[in-house]
């Protein structure tokens, strides 16, 4: 038992917030529409394991790259 380990986890994979502005603002800068957003991707895991070792590194059976974190932002406008 010394070597077993909970690779039991939870991973916040992806979110994206965005906020479109009201039209009534959006006219007085001359748009049609306005829409800003954020966006990310494995933000966090929570598990048991060692510092270092992924949960889904040990169920593919072979060692590979951590996911990596994305954090992207823009804005659509139309005009």
């Amino acid at each position: 038992t010394k070597y077993l380990a909970d690779a039991s986890f939870l991973r916040l994979q992806n979110i994206t917030l965005s906020y479109t502005l009201p039209r009534n603002i959006v006219k007085k800068i001359y748009l049609d529409n306005l829409r800003v957003y954020i966006s990310g991707e494995n933000l966090k895991t929570w598990d048991h394991l060692p510092h270092g070792l992924e949960p889904e590194m040990l169920s593919n059976g072979a060692w590979t790259y951590p996911y990596m974190r994305k954090i992207s932002f823009g804005i659509n406008l139309t005009i």
